[in-house]
């Protein structure tokens, strides 16, 4: 058993598979310098975090990257190297760089690189391009002979994208952050709907119910879509901190959470809170 198995969160634990920490590196990120991210522009540390997961029983997080630079990711697996709370960690690495596979075989040797799942890719604002482009076609190649996922932060217009490349490579794993920004105001959730239905269709996909906006009543019915056509067992909930303190607290994303789930079977509630990232992430190694 390796160390990260001996770690793997307990199917029945609430996991929190989609949490952020960054440093004051970041704090010149064009996002973070907009008007409506001065909230969150500073430094968070994953034990500003700690007591409100003891308050909402949330056992162990997946830590995603936030910046796709080498650096970073050091930084955030060596941060994670020695604190159980961390279930996982999918690091920024540039997919498109010749020498992708030496990358991440550098992270997976380095300080806290027996966590290492998976590759986030930040693509909105991506040019069509991207996804067809051969470089893609080589990192992604290498992230699957790494045996990692690919987790990606799409808009709802590059859902169709998303789910091509995923029945392109149905043997790598693709997490689908926000359930691809749907609750953006002015998505065409017709073309949606059709598109996760595309995503459905590539059996390693998933997708999480996380930054699901401040409508209760938008956040229903995206998650009941996402029920219906990917089922529960391929659904996983993320709280986006600290991003999500732009809109609440903590315990008040949680609760929203119980909230959107009241109506669903215990087995699909257990699998959302943590069965189907303890598979996604703590069984891939």
């Amino acid at each position: 058993m390796t160390p990260a198995a001996s770690r793997s969160p307990d199917v029945a634990s609430t996991i929190d598979a989609h949490v952020h920490v960054w440093g004051e590196e970041l704090l010149d990120a064009a996002w973070l310098a907009a008007p409506a991210a001065r909230p969150i522009r500073r430094a968070f540390g994953l034990g500003d975090l700690a007591p409100e997961l003891v308050l909402a029983g949330v056992r162990h997080v997946v830590l995603v990257a936030a910046d796709e630079r080498d650096c970073a990711a050091q930084r955030l697996l060596a941060g994670a190297a020695d604190d159980p709370r961390v279930a996982a960690v999918v690091a920024g690495v540039d997919l498109t760089a010749p020498d992708v596979g030496t990358r991440l075989a550098a992270l997976r040797a380095g300080p806290g690189g027996t966590l290492l799942r998976g590759v986030r890719q930040s693509l909105v604002g991506a040019p069509d391009s991207w996804w067809s482009t051969s470089a893609v076609a080589v990192g992604l190649a290498a992230v699957q002979r790494a045996g990692l996922l690919l987790e990606l932060l799409i808009s709802p217009e590059q859902l169709p994208e998303a789910a091509a490349l995923a029945q392109r490579c149905p043997s790598l794993p693709v997490v689908v952050d926000h359930l691809a920004n749907a609750a953006r105001p002015g998505t065409d959730l017709a073309a949606w709907r059709r598109a996760l239905t595309q995503l459905a269709r590539a059996p390693l996909a998933v997708a999480k119910l996380s930054s699901l906006g401040t409508d209760e009543r938008t956040a229903v019915t995206l998650a009941g879509d996402a029920r219906a056509v990917l089922g529960a067992d391929r659904l996983l909930w993320g709280s986006d901190w600290p991003v999500l303190l732009l809109r609440d607290d903590y315990r008040g994303e949680r609760a929203r959470l119980d909230r959107l789930l009241a109506g669903w079977t215990p087995a699909e509630r257990a699998a959302v809170l943590g069965g189907t990232a303890a598979r996604v992430y703590g069984t891939l190694r």
